[in-house]
């Protein structure tokens, strides 16, 4: 395994959890064209050093902004709901 491919990865993964707070590893296997273990071996090696859990729901690693988000977006969605059957 190169250093600096996956040095690569790495840091493809700290960006996608810092924007969208989320990162599969069918993701990392499209944009890299890698296998799942090498995939799932990266983000194991990333999740070490950062808070991340697996989300067996949606099949990805998810910071828990990402579950304050969804939480934030349900909320919104729900007031929504409220208001559209108020009238």
């Amino acid at each position: 395994m190169s250093k600096w491919f996956f040095n690569y990865r790495q840091s493809y993964i700290k960006k996608r959890m810092e924007e969208v707070g989320a990162i599969s590893p069918r993701e990392l296997c499209k944009v890299f064209d890698i296998g799942k273990a090498t995939a799932t071996r990266d983000i194991s090696h990333f999740k070490q050093a950062v808070a991340v859990q697996y989300d067996v729901t949606h099949k990805m690693y998810v910071t828990p902004l990402f579950y304050k988000l969804k939480a934030m977006q349900e909320h919104i969605e729900d007031s929504l709901n409220t208001t559209k059957e108020k009238e």
